[in-house]
């Protein structure tokens, strides 16, 4: 049985393509970081190789061997496969890693019926790895299946995006995630209300959050640097702006860091409009309305608005390799003053 919270469709989609025999070559499933890209990508490998009537039942050595990715037909292809020292500088999938994937993909199943290939954070793949991966894609053996996964499957190759079928996975519901934290994880009710509205769709967040509580701390500390900069001087400002852009181009976990950092603050921004526009009810951080408010209360619309918009246009310098330094500056300078 599919343990998949939210994404019914996709879940549909795969096992009829299972029932009927009619499984494609390549899948390419998008969406969110922690939206449960993986977890989907996982059990569909589970599903190819369980046999039990209602695969994937999780519970077979098969089912097991996968979840631990040490099934002799299911080969994993991430940073993460990656020795750590390397890893912490690396931020591309490389050719080699593709190579050793081809090598792998023409040798028949060992196990079961399928040979499967799952690439995580596709979207990471040098231009090189690319390449290489486009001439699988393109005369695939017949007993392989190709999973990738990409936060943006449109940064990809056309080419491959064209020789996969795409799932594209939308956030999940906050009430599906509230209640799938009750039922299925034994989370209070209030957690779970918290937890549910914090993860923004994000069902792999909510999970980790739930049994890690560094996760919900860790939102609490980048919406405390939020704060400080509302009466922060411009040399604080300024100094904020040089530590970020630092750990920016540190190393690639450290860059994302900084990326979660600015997702966090654009929600704090997008619930303020919220609040001001009397939608309460609809804000993400509902733990924090009193200071919700108080930011509404002195925040105009526009300063609001424009802060919004300026970290998500941030998002996208950074993404776009631009300066980082100047690019956080800019944002952080042009913060509104709120008096604490």
């Amino acid at each position: 049985m599919w343990r998949v919270i939210g994404h019914d469709w996709a879940v549909d989609l795969l096992d009829h393509s299972i029932e009927t025999g009619r499984i494609r070559h390549a899948y390419l499933i998008t969406g969110l970081s922690s939206v449960g890209k993986t977890t989907l990508t996982t059990q569909f490998a589970q599903a190819l190789h369980c046999a039990e009537p209602d695969a994937p039942c999780g519970n077979c050595r098969s089912c097991r061997l996968i979840d631990e990715m040490s099934h002799p037909d299911v080969h994993l292809v991430s940073l993460d496969t990656v020795p750590e020292q390397e890893r912490r500088t690396r931020r591309e999938i490389g050719i080699n890693q593709i190579r050793e994937l081809r090598h792998t993909i023409s040798l028949k199943p060992y196990a079961g019926k399928w040979k499967v290939c799952l690439i995580l954070e596709a979207n990471r793949l040098s231009e090189e790895a690319a390449n290489c991966l486009l001439k699988t894609l393109e005369e695939p053996p017949s007993y392989s299946v190709l999973i990738l996964t990409a936060v943006d499957g449109n940064i990809l190759l056309p080419t491959i995006n064209s020789r996969c079928q795409r799932l594209d996975l939308r956030p999940v519901a906050t009430e599906t995630i509230r209640q799938a934290l009750v039922k299925t994880y034994g989370v209070e009710e209030d957690q779970a209300h918290v937890l549910a509205h914090l993860a923004v769709g994000r069902v792999g967040w909510a999970l980790r959050a739930s049994r890690d509580g560094e996760h919900r701390q860790e939102h609490q500390r980048r919406l405390a640097h939020l704060w400080k900069m509302g009466g922060a001087s411009r040399v604080e400002r300024m100094a904020l702006a040089q530590e970020l852009s630092q750990q920016f181009t540190k190393d690639i976990e450290e860059r994302e860091g900084v990326q979660e950092l600015l997702e966090s603050w654009s929600c704090w921004w997008r619930d303020v409009l919220l609040v001001k526009e009397g939608c309460p009810n609809l804000v993400v951080n509902v733990d924090q309305l009193p200071r919700l408010r108080e930011y509404a209360g002195q925040v105009p619309a526009g300063q609001a608005s424009h802060a919004l918009n300026s970290i998500r246009a941030t998002q996208s310098y950074l993404d776009q390799n631009v300066n980082p330094r100047l690019a956080l500056e800019v944002l952080i300078l042009g913060f509104p003053t709120v008096k604490a």
